[in-house]
């Protein structure tokens, strides 16, 4: 059964990584263990220690798939359930598939190294998780030496192993099929989509756990005993991750936030496409579109979530600042009125008015208006401005002791002053100041009062 590669790989841009380094670990535990597929091995590199050994056997069938050099490996006793896989072109090549930008697959023992590193995290995730649908498929390392010691080296290159891996059901008419059409990953088995909620719950367990980022139904095949067998796990995000680890600490904890929303959207995206595709059940299609969109809206809103917030914390603050300044400016204009509707009253009543009867005008209206406002600065700025109203000489004036360049100048710099004041009491960079300074403040009296000297009592 075949699928446009439109469904398949609608979220492919996963695949932007390049997997370029393999943590350092010791593969002697891997090692091929003794039997007839380590003597046919031995037979083939005895005559030559290099991959020509393999190119030259009758017995090796090359698939030629992709940039692997990949034959049956046919054992003593004629089974044909095994796989050995080499390096053709070390160096990889740049595919471009539909739908999905320019993409460097590096098919080398370095990436099956890679995969053999993921299925042991995975198995280690079945085995906590008690899953018993799934399971990895069996690899081992072989040296072209003969000399297992030499796998203690932790970066082994294409020139020193091959891979030995099971060749599980089905994975044959996969192979044939590649090497047919090399551009192609849409070859998905079909008893793959036959699939029952329990194993696709498990299946979803793996991917999410483990970070699995492709389980689209091309990665995974069903063994003889009906157990879904992953393939293809090699960590394609391994040169990002590798990137984020190298980044300066002051970003490098941002930075692993989106590189783990990326993992979480790719492996939901992945087996969720499984789910999609899996027409033949309405609960498991359902499920597998639940999972794209939380794929999307992780990596659109989660994996933003800092910008997203910065975003909002900036709106926020310019309204808040919006808001505050148009009620300091209607506060102003407030005061202002109805200081001039009393001291109008006032001027019906007597030819003149004293100094005094501006201030303490000025000190009650802005009080009924603002009750804890009682800095004199303040008081007397709005006594200023209605003395300045009310004043018709031109040139210096004199108000409050404080001398101006003109009346509208006096009245201009006063409402200049309590517009200032005013925003300082609610400006966020000012209460962080003045927070400051109290600290600094307190720190000194404290300090002070640790090295004041300790009063020696007079003697009699």
């Amino acid at each position: 059964m075949k699928f446009n590669m439109r469904n398949l790989f609608f979220f492919s841009m996963i695949l932007t990584g390049v997997v370029s380094h393999v943590d350092a670990m010791n593969w002697r535990d891997h090692a091929l263990p003794a039997g007839s597929m380590r003597e046919k091995l031995n037979a083939i590199f005895s005559r030559s220690r290099d991959l020509d050994g393999l190119r030259g056997d009758r017995s090796w069938h090359n698939f030629g798939s992709m940039h692997w050099l990949v034959g049956k490996l046919t054992t003593a006793g004629g089974n044909t359930n095994f796989v050995v896989k080499a390096a053709d072109h070390p160096a990889g090549e740049t595919i471009v598939l539909v739908e999905v930008p320019r993409i460097e697959q590096i098919h080398t023992t370095q990436q099956n190294l890679s995969r053999i590193k993921r299925a042991a995290e995975v198995d280690r995730i079945i085995r906590d998780k008690g899953l018993t649908r799934i399971r990895t498929p069996k690899t081992w390392i072989y040296p072209l030496s003969g000399n297992d010691d030499d796998l203690a080296n932790p970066h082994l290159t294409d020139h020193e192993v091959v891979i030995v891996e099971e060749m599980v059901s089905k994975k044959d008419d996969k192979m044939e099929n590649m090497s047919q059409n090399p551009s192609i990953v849409v070859m998905a088995q079909e008893d793959a989509l036959r699939l029952d909620d329990e194993t696709y719950s498990e299946l979803v367990t793996v991917a999410i756990e483990g970070r699995v980022l492709d389980l689209s139904p091309n990665n995974f095949l069903i063994d003889d005993q009906g157990k879904i067998v992953l393939i293809d796990l090699e960590d394609i995000l391994a040169h990002e991750r590798e990137g984020v680890e190298k980044s300066p600490f002051y970003v490098r904890g941002i930075k692993r936030f989106k590189f783990r929303c990326k993992e979480e959207a790719s492996a939901k995206e992945g087996v969720g496409i499984t789910g999609v595709l899996n027409r033949r059940s309405p609960e498991l299609n359902q499920q597998g579109q639940l999972l794209r969109v939380k794929s999307i809206l992780t990596l659109s809103y989660k994996r933003n979530a800092f910008e997203i917030g910065a975003v909002v914390w900036g709106i926020s603050l310019m309204v808040r600042r919006v808001r505050l300044m148009r009620k300091t400016s209607r506060s102003i204009a407030l005061c202002r009125r109805d200081i001039k509707t009393l001291v109008q009253h006032e001027q019906e009543l007597h030819a003149t008015i004293a100094d005094s009867f501006y201030t303490k005008v000025a000190s009650n209206v802005v009080k009924s208006h603002r009750p804890k406002e009682t800095r004199e600065e303040i008081l007397n700025a709005f006594a200023t401005i209605a003395m300045a109203e009310n004043m018709e000489k031109e040139g210096l004036v004199t108000i409050l002791g404080v001398q101006y360049a003109s009346c509208p100048d006096a009245v201009k710099k006063s409402v200049a002053l309590i517009r200032a004041t005013w925003k300082s009491d609610w400006s966020i960079p000012s209460k962080i100041m003045r927070g400051a300074k109290a600290t600094i403040r307190g720190a000194r009296a404290f300090h002070t009062w640790m090295v004041k000297p300790a009063e020696i009592p007079a003697v009699a």
